[in-house]
């Protein structure tokens, strides 16, 4: 499995919301990163969490946060690992 660290300011907060079908829950939320280069924009993501990520993503993310320092790890084969 392929992992890596994001460190981004949360600039959007995270919506926690629930499949119709068999209520999995989804967790959305957008970034900002410094760019790499002094004249290029600052890069942005959305970052979408599905199951036990969506709750970490919703339960421990600091909205408007300077910068988030952490990872979210998950153990499920069908989630990403870490953002």
């Amino acid at each position: 499995m392929n992992s890596f660290i994001l460190m981004a300011e949360v600039i959007e907060e995270p919506q926690l919301r629930y499949t119709s079908d068999n209520q999995v829950p989804i967790s959305e939320m957008r970034v900002r990163f410094d760019a790499l280069r002094d004249d290029d924009p600052a890069g942005e993501l959305k970052v979408v969490g599905w199951r036990n990520l969506a709750q970490d993503m919703q339960e421990n993310t600091t909205w408007r946060s300077p910068h988030y320092r952490g990872s979210f790890e998950h153990g499920d084969d069908r989630s990403p690992g870490r953002i």
